[in-house]
C-alpha cells in the first residue's frame, strides 16, 4: 500500500518558499492556469504536483503570489480506495420482520446515510472494520449503535418504543443520557396514551400519570390551566410551579400575580398541541436542575415536540370533540328562608334594638310588600352555584405531516383548539403552527431547526381569593334572597 500524501504539508512547503512581497493588483492574463484532471488522488506523483503548484504560484513576470484556496474537496487526505470496506446488513424488528426506510450511517464518516429497502437490507462503506454503525429508525422504534467488530455482514434487531431498558436515552438538560447512568429522581411520561385522552394541554394529560406529581385544575376556565406540584406546597404566596422547557426554550408562565392564591392565570402550554409531543421528562432532583438556578427550584419538566424521524411522507388528521358536565355536587348552602332566619338570630343576639337593626344595619330585611319598591328584589330563592356553572364543550383539530429521506427530515403540525368552560362567559380559542427539521450533513454533523407560532384568545375570570371578582367565591357568599335580574313591582323582569 502506498503511503498517502498530505496536501496540507505540501501547500505549506511551497508557501514557505514564496517571496515575501504580495501583489495586490494583477491581471488575469498574467496567470497561467493549469487544468488538473485525475491528479489529486491518494496515489498522485509528488513530482507532478510540484510542477502544477509551481505553475499556479508563478507569474510570467517572474514574481510569485499566494493563492487563497477557499474550498477543497479533501477526500484524499488519509484514505485510499483500497482502505474502504463494504458492509452489508439487514434491519429487522423483534419479530424478525424486515423494517424499511431506516436511516443507516457510519459514525464519524463523511458519507451520507442510506435507507433500508423493502427487505430491510442496506449497504454502507466504512473505513475501518471496527467502526460503529448508527441506526435511526422511525418513531415506532428506538435508535441504536452497533459495533462492527471485523464483520462485513450484520443483522440488526430494533426495539419498540414501548419497551423500557437501561439503554434508553433520556433527555436531560440538552443532553441524551442513558437511563442506567442516571441516579437522580426523574420520570419519563408515556406520551403514546395522549391520543386516547381528551386533554387539551400537556399538564392535564400528566394528571394521575406521573408518580409524586399533583395536578389540580385552577378552575372551570379552559385557559387558566392547572397547578402542578412536584415537591408539594412550599409556600402559600410564592409560586410552586416547576420550570417548563420546550424544545430547549424556557416557557414563561403568564399570570398577573405569582401566588397560587391569585387568579387571572393563563396557561402557556395551550400553545402546544398534546399530539405534537414526542418526549416528556420530569426531573425532581436539585443536582440536575441546579443549572437553571432558582427557576427550577420546584422541579423541571423537559418537553420535545415533533420528532422528525420519519423517512416516508405521512399525513395524520385528528378530529376530536369533548363535552364536560357542570358540577352537580354543589356545596350545600342555606336557602332564602333559612338565610333570613339565621341573619335575624345573629342580629338580635348582638343586643341591638329592632329599630336600630332596621334603620342602621339591615333595613332590607324588613321591607313591606306594596310599600317599599325594593321589596320585590329580595323575594328570591337563588342557588348561585347553578347560575355560574354550565355544561361545556371543546373541539380539537390537528393535522400533522412528516416525511423526508436519509439526508433531511421534517415535521409540520397545524392545529386548532376551541371551546367554552364550565364557568359561564369563559372560553378559549387558539391556532398553533409548528415546524421542525433535521438535516444530516454527515453522520457526525447534524443541524436542527424549528419554528413555532401560536395565536390564542382567552376569556378569563378571576379564580382565586378575591371575592369581588371570583365567580366561585361570590356564589358561595352571595345572599340567596337576591336574584340575578331586576324585576318591577308586578314581577316582570327588567331588560
Amino acid at each position: 500500500m502506498k503511503k498517502p500524501f498530505n496536501i496540507i504539508n505540501l501547500i505549506y512547503r511551497y508557501i514557505k518558499n514564496v517571496e515575501a512581497s504580495v501583489i495586490h493588483k494583477f491581471s488575469r492574463k498574467y496567470i497561467e492556469i493549469a487544468r488538473i484532471k485525475g491528479m489529486f488522488t491518494g496515489n498522485a506523483n509528488i513530482k507532478q504536483i510540484d510542477i502544477v503548484m509551481n505553475n499556479l504560484l508563478t507569474l510570467k513576470s517572474g514574481k510569485r503570489i499566494v493563492l487563497l484556496i477557499s474550498f477543497l474537496v479533501i477526500n484524499f487526505l488519509s484514505v485510499n480506495a483500497q482502505d474502504t470496506l463494504m458492509v452489508k446488513g439487514v434491519v429487522v424488528s423483534g419479530n424478525n420482520d424486515p423494517v424499511s426506510n431506516v436511516s443507516v450511517s457510519v459514525e464519524g464518516s463523511f458519507e451520507l446515510p442510506v435507507l433500508t429497502d423493502s427487505k430491510g437490507e442496506f449497504e454502507v462503506i466504512t473505513t475501518s472494520p471496527n467502526d460503529w454503525i448508527f441506526i435511526a429508525p422511525s418513531s415506532a422504534y428506538k435508535s441504536k449503535k452497533v459495533f462492527l467488530n471485523n464483520r462485513s455482514e450484520i443483522k440488526i434487531y430494533l426495539t419498540g418504543e414501548d419497551l423500557i431498558s437501561g439503554d434508553d436515552e433520556i433527555l436531560l438538560l440538552e443532553q441524551n443520557r442513558l437511563r442506567r447512568n442516571i441516579v437522580s429522581s426523574f420520570s419519563d411520561l408515556d406520551v403514546s396514551t395522549i391520543d386516547h385522552t381528551s386533554a387539551i394541554s400537556v399538564d392535564q394529560h400528566m394528571q394521575g400519570r406521573v408518580p409524586g406529581m399533583h395536578v389540580i385544575n385552577r378552575s372551570g376556565d379552559p385557559g387558566s390551566g392547572a397547578v402542578t406540584l412536584l415537591r408539594g406546597v412550599n409556600s402559600l404566596n410564592a409560586t410552586n410551579q416547576p420550570l417548563y422547557i420546550v424544545d430547549d426554550i424556557i416557557l414563561t408562565p403568564h399570570s398577573v400575580f405569582q401566588s397560587n392564591l391569585d387568579g387571572f392565570s393563563y396557561n402557556p402550554l395551550l400553545g402546544i398541541s398534546p399530539l405534537d409531543i414526542s418526549k416528556t421528562t420530569i426531573v425532581k432532583d436539585p443536582t440536575i436542575t441546579a443549572a437553571y438556578g432558582s427557576k427550577a427550584s420546584n422541579g423541571l419538566i423537559v418537553i420535545e415536540t415533533l420528532d422528525p424521524s420519519a423517512t416516508t411522507t405521512s399525513i395524520e388528521v385528528d378530529l376530536r370533540s369533548g363535552y364536560s358536565l357542570a358540577p352537580s355536587n354543589h356545596i350545600p348552602l342555606l336557602n332564602a328562608g333559612q338565610h333570613k332566619t339565621l341573619v335575624n338570630e345573629v342580629l338580635f343576639s348582638t343586643g341591638l334594638y329592632n329599630e336600630n337593626i332596621k334603620e342602621d344595619h339591615y333595613p332590607n330585611l324588613f321591607l313591606v310588600e306594596g310599600v317599599d319598591e325594593r321589596w320585590i328584589d329580595y323575594q328570591h330563592n337563588t342557588n348561585w352555584q347553578d347560575k355560574i356553572f354550565e355544561n361545556s364543550y371543546f373541539n380539537n383539530i390537528n393535522v400533522k405531516v412528516k416525511g423526508g429521506d436519509e439526508i433531511a427530515r421534517y415535521g409540520l403540525s397545524l392545529g386548532y383548539t376551541g371551546g367554552n368552560g364550565i364557568i359561564k362567559t369563559t372560553g378559549y380559542q387558539g391556532v398553533n403552527l409548528r415546524f421542525v427539521s433535521l438535516l444530516n450533513i454527515f453522520s457526525w454533523l447534524k443541524m436542527n431547526a424549528g419554528v413555532s407560532l401560536n395565536y390564542s384568545i382567552s376569556d378569563l375570570k378571576e379564580s382565586a381569593r378575591v371575592q369581588e371578582t371570583s365567580p366561585i367565591l361570590t356564589s358561595l357568599s352571595k345572599s340567596p334572597m337576591l336574584g340575578p335580574f331586576k324585576y318591577d313591582l308586578e314581577g316582570n323582569m327588567l331588560t
